[in-house]
């Protein structure tokens, strides 16, 4: 998790993770009916920011592509080979590889708890979800054959099978997700990438410690260089914050 990056910040004379949440007046709490979630310790107020995240610290698929010289010349090269990478696929290697110095480049946990990167475990399920999870397993390993085949090519280094498929799960599970043209004030999708049915991500520290709640009364804004969770009516002190992943 990219949060899980922040719980270590301290030791480089960074703020910690618990101290980065504190200047939003927020902590994590084991909620009884939810789990682990944030909660607000103090109220607020329709209209007021709960989180704010540096733009700086999202990553973005497009943000990828403009820093990291290798990642672009095998996206370059599976384009031209009409083999495109997805969005999920670069940023799986971009986080594999560990390129640059970006927070995101060390959010890997020792264990990933998926289905896609615990093959063990995952033999352990019921027949019925056993094999919707070997269905996903295979089409990261396809993805991550497709992306090393790019990166071969252009003489980049690629990551080993084990730490794409667990930056894949992180991908796939903690990244938020939104419509192109959301307005965001982005810059449209890389014709590198392929589309995926006009849907987006951004990898956003802290946002992975959220639950999900139907009409959650939060909505994410993009603005005064910052990605900001705004409270769509009022919170009491002690309340668990709340985004909706949409329909589920």
């Amino acid at each position: 998790m990219l949060s899980l990056v922040f719980a270590c910040a301290s030791a480089s004379g960074a703020p910690s993770f618990t101290e980065r949440l504190a200047r939003h007046d927020l902590d994590v709490h084991d909620f009884q009916s939810t789990g682990r979630g944030l909660r607000t310790l103090r109220s607020r107020a329709r209209g007021e920011v709960l989180l704010a995240v540096p733009d700086a610290d999202v990553v973005l698929a497009e943000r990828v592509l403009e820093g990291d010289d290798g990642l672009r010349a095998a996206a370059e090269h599976a384009a031209q080979s009409g083999r495109h990478l997805t969005e999920d696929s670069l940023l799986a290697c971009f986080i594999a590889n560990a390129r640059t110095n970006h927070p995101a480049s060390s959010m890997l946990p020792a264990v990933q708890p998926s289905v896609v990167s615990m093959e063990a475990e995952a033999a352990l399920l019921p027949r019925c979800y056993a094999s919707a999870a070997e269905e996903s397993r295979a089409h990261a390993i396809s993805q991550h054959a497709t992306c090393t085949e790019a990166l071969r090519a252009v003489g980049a280094g690629e990551p080993p099978l084990d730490a794409f498929l667990r930056a894949w799960a992180h991908v796939r599970a903690r990244s938020v997700q939104f419509r192109e043209g959301q307005d965001f004030g982005l810059a449209p999708r890389s014709e590198l990438l392929s589309a995926e049915r006009g849907l987006r991500k951004a990898l956003l520290p802290y946002f992975d410690m959220i639950n999900h709640q139907s009409g959650a009364g939060t909505k994410l804004v993009r603005e005064g260089g910052a990605w900001q969770l705004v409270a769509e009516g009022g919170y009491g002190a002690g309340e668990q914050v709340f985004v909706s992943y949409g329909a589920l």
